[in-house]
């Protein structure tokens, strides 16, 4: 998934209540991926 380049174009055109809910999915997917590395 790319939910990373999909924040990032949602926080450029700062639409509020869809960057909160991207945030937190976002956190998760990178603790997932910090995980695995790991």
């Amino acid at each position: 998934m790319h939910l990373r380049g999909l924040w990032e174009l949602v926080r450029a055109r700062n639409i509020v209540p869809l960057q909160g809910i991207l945030g937190l999915i976002a956190e998760r997917e990178w603790l997932w991926d910090l995980e695995v590395i790991g």
